[in-house]
């Protein structure tokens, strides 16, 4: 009846996102904001949620976009999500989460392929990402926080990349226990990857990182297992800490034209060879060609020889040159794990010549040209200084020889003073000179004393005569 009706109302379904003017949707959703609509919530259900059968997403131009937790869990058929030119992209957590499934055979559809690219993105929450993913793509992407466990427990993953973004804060465990082939950071900035930001990973093909600007990669950022190829190429990295790279690889390792303003000691030594593969394959390469360091600890350049070769040339230090310093570079900069000596880095080893025209030099050229002449002046200030000395020794030696001669040639005169007379009578010396008249000298080995008694004289009284009587 008409009062039931109006009692009762038929129930309308809930719009898809399909329904937005500025959506169209055929097997998929692409979505391109205007100046009347600016922003667009991704939800799961409730009005404007995303139809279960669609194929793909795009979405371009909008001033913000809102994906709410568990927007495409249910989506079984969707295989690809394209986020462009998004001024402010909002992320709940296990905002792209998709078949959490952990058992590869009761995949049925295949992973899907997430790519965000020009898009600000203030943060990355936990778990945001789970699930049978194929890959992640993001470019020239701006992401201000990466949180704890944001890329977590992925399925079937064959390459996350980060091309040209800038990252501003990477949590400890952001990527944490997954399988993939690859993982590559190319261009643009991280501020700093804190100890564990990768742990627990696996990379079957590559991991590389190039042209990157990090400010600080502290200890055990990287523990990677696997790679058959490690790749650090043209990137900077303001301060390297000890260990920061814990990675067990299964070929060769490539670091070279890099620009490392610090580095600590052993900033390389944690990359090492899996020792299975070793077994198979024996030691692989590591090349360290054409790298910039300008502060540096002892030994920070340590690398482990048990499982590779190390080849190293044009290690340019942003250092002036000079020969006090080329001695501690050469000795205390680079260090085999096996205890061996590398071959002579004096001809690896470049240094600044002269810093105003920003001249480099080849270390055992500069050492040649400037330093020969003062180890020769080193050589004869020394030479000098010793020849001075035993020419000291020797006079004072003849001097003393001079002195005991003369002292044991001392002479016993007699003079006036009974006790001098007394004490040159005693004298312990063996041999004596004897003065007597007529100006003779007899040397003798014996002194006989003879002593002398002295009587005073009496005055002669010459007797008188006596006169007697007759």
């Amino acid at each position: 009846s008409l009062v039931s009706a109006v009692l009762h109302p038929p129930v309308s379904h809930p719009t898809t996102i399909c329904d937005l003017p500025h959506c169209i949707c055929d097997q998929k959703v692409y979505c391109r904001c205007t100046d009347a609509m600016q922003t667009i919530v991704l939800r799961s259900q409730g009005f404007d949620h995303l139809p279960e059968m669609i194929g793909s997403i795009n979405i371009e131009k909008c001033n913000k976009v809102v994906i709410t937790k568990g927007a495409i869990l249910r989506m079984k058929a969707l295989l690809k999500i394209n986020l462009e030119n998004i001024a402010h992209l909002e992320m709940e957590e296990e905002a792209l989460t998709w078949d959490k499934s952990r058992i590869q055979e009761v995949y049925t559809y295949p992973g899907i392929g997430i790519r965000i690219v020009n898009t600000t993105i203030p943060m990355i929450p936990s778990e945001a990402f789970q699930g049978h993913i194929t890959s992640i793509l993001f470019e020239h992407v701006s992401i201000a926080n990466i949180r704890a466990l944001a890329f977590s427990n992925l399925a079937g993953t064959e390459k996350i990349e980060f091309k040209n973004c800038d990252i501003d804060s990477i949590e400890p465990q952001s990527f944490k226990k997954f399988i993939l082939d690859s993982f590559i950071i190319n261009g643009g900035n991280v501020d700093i990857l804190p100890s564990y930001s990768l742990i627990g990973i696996t990379i079957k093909k590559d991991l590389k990182l190039e042209n990157v600007k990090f400010g600080h990669i502290r200890s055990s950022a990287f523990r990677v297992e696997e790679p058959k190829i490690f790749k650090l190429q043209n990137c900077i990295v303001e301060k390297l800490d000890g260990d920061a790279f814990r990675v067990v690889t299964r070929g060769p390792v490539f670091i070279d034209d890099n620009i490392l303003p610090r580095v600590l000691y052993g900033a390389f030594a944690g990359i090492t060879l899996d020792s299975r593969y070793l077994s198979w394959s024996g030691r692989q390469d590591l090349i360290f060609e054409n790298n910039t360091l300008q502060l540096f600890d002892d030994y920070a350049l340590l690398f482990n020889t048990t499982g590779f070769v190390p080849k190293i040339d044009r290690i340019v230090l942003d250092k002036p040159c000079t020969c006090n310093d080329i001695k501690l570079w050469t000795d205390r900069l680079v260090k085999y794990s096996d205890g061996s000596r590398p071959v002579d880095l004096t001809r690896l080893m470049w240094c600044t010549k002269d810093a105003r025209k920003n001249i480099d030099s080849v270390v055992s050229d500069f050492q040649r040209r400037h330093c020969a002449h003062s180890v020769a002046q080193v050589y004869w200030i020394v030479s000098v200084l010793i020849i001075t000395l035993i020419v000291l020794i020797a006079l004072c030696s003849l001097g003393f020889y001079l002195f005991r001669r003369h002292a044991r040639r001392y002479m016993n005169v007699p003079t006036n003073d009974s006790a001098q007379n007394r004490l040159s009578v005693h004298s312990t010396h063996n041999n004596h000179v004897v003065i007597i008249p007529e100006s003779k000298t007899y040397r003798e080995t014996e002194l006989h004393v003879i002593e002398e008694r002295l009587e005073p004289i009496k005055e002669y009284v010459p007797p008188q005569a006596v006169n007697q009587p007759i």
